[in-house]
């Protein structure tokens, strides 16, 4: 996953792209949880609590992109 993110920013950086893709992982997570220990993962963690996960999850990726903390950046 981050060599497919990393490739994906080496064009351009797009934080609203980066946002709706760590979504998708977090979406991926709420369901698993749910899955694992029941009830619906919309009530368990509400839309706007999983977006701004999403959004964290965008704004630290950032950082450590620019920061060259990966291992194959180096």
């Amino acid at each position: 996953l981050i060599y497919t993110i990393y490739i994906y920013f080496r064009t351009k950086f797009n934080p609203k792209l980066a946002v709706k893709a760590f979504k998708y992982l977090v979406d991926d997570g709420a369901k698993s949880y749910a899955k694992n220990y029941g009830g619906s993962s919309n009530d368990m963690f509400p839309k706007k609590d999983r977006l701004e996960l999403a959004k964290d999850y965008a704004e630290e990726f950032e950082t450590q992109f620019n920061n060259k903390e990966f291992d194959f950046m180096k």
